[in-house]
C-alpha cells in the first residue's frame, strides 16, 4: 500500500527492512536537519534504532531518495526513505552499525537532548480525557501535564497508536506523538507551541502559566 506516492518494496529490500526493524527502538526527543534530494528541512526525532529513525518534518519536504540526516555535535548520516505517512519518515540508515551504535549512546548520555523538555514544569493532574488515534477512541486519565507533553493512563485498549490526539473537556484536543509506553501509561509530545499549551492550562495550573510569562 503506497504511504504519500511511496511504497517500501520502491526504497528498499522488504526482507532487509524487516530483519532491520527487529531492533529494539529507543523514544529520544531531540532536533535534527534533514537533507531530502535538493531540499532541507527540520525534524524532530521521535525514536531510533540500529536500523533507523522516525521522524516528524516541521516544515514541508519532498522527495522520496536517499538522505542524509545531520544532529548538531553528531555528525551526518547517511538514510533512505523507508515510508511516509505525511509529515511522519521512517528512514532506513544506509550505515555502519558500530557507528549508529555509537549515536544511540551519545543521544542518551548527553545531558542536553531533551534538556529544554526535562527542565519545563510538570505538574500532577488527574483529568478524564479521551485519546483518539484516527477513527478509535479509548477514555484515559491525564496524570501530569507540562508545556511540551503529558503522562496518560489509558483505560481500554488502543494499541500500536503513534500518532494520536488527547481531548479534555473544558480545555479542547490536541494533537501528539506517543513518545513512550509503558503498559497502559502513555507518554505524550504535543504538536502544539508550548507557549500556547502553557497558556492554554495556565488558568487551572498556575506553574504552566508562570511558566509561559
Amino acid at each position: 500500500m503506497s504511504k504519500g506516492g511511496l511504497t517500501t518494496s520502491e526504497t528498499v529490500d522488504q526482507e532487509d527492512f524487516a530483519e532491520r526493524q527487529k531492533f529494539p527502538r529507543t523514544f529520544v526527543l531531540c532536533s535534527a536537519q534533514l537533507t531530502l534530494g535538493t531540499g532541507t528541512a527540520r525534524c524532530e526525532i521521535l525514536n531510533i534504532s540500529l536500523g533507523g529513525v522516525k521522524l516528524r518534518l516541521l516544515a514541508p519536504l519532498a522527495g522520496d531518495a536517499e538522505a542524509m540526516l545531520t544532529l548538531e555535535d553528531q555528525g551526518t548520516f547517511k538514510c533512505r526513505v523507508a515510508w511516509r505517512d505525511e509529515q511522519y519518515l521512517g528512514m532506513e540508515f544506509v550505515e555502519d552499525v558500530d557507528r549508529i551504535s555509537k549515536l544511540i549512546h551519545s543521544l542518551l548520555e548527553n545531558p542536553e537532548t531533551n534538556k529544554e523538555q526535562r527542565a519545563a514544569p510538570r505538574s500532577s493532574v488527574l483529568w478524564s480525557g479521551q485519546l483518539n488515534a484516527g477513527a478509535r477512541g479509548a477514555q484515559c486519565r491525564v496524570l501530569n501535564i507540562s508545556p511540551y507533553g503529558a503522562k496518560v493512563r489509558l483505560l481500554e485498549g488502543l494499541t500500536h497508536a503513534t500518532h494520536v490526539s488527547v481531548k479534555i473537556e473544558r480545555f479542547g484536543e490536541f494533537p501528539a506523538d506517543v513518545i513512550w509506553r509503558d503498559g497502559d501509561n502513555l507518554g505524550i509530545k504535543f504538536h502544539d507551541d508550548p507557549d500556547d499549551i502553557a497558556r492554554i492550562f495556565g488558568d487551572a495550573v498556575p506553574i504552566l502559566r508562570r511558566w509561559g510569562g
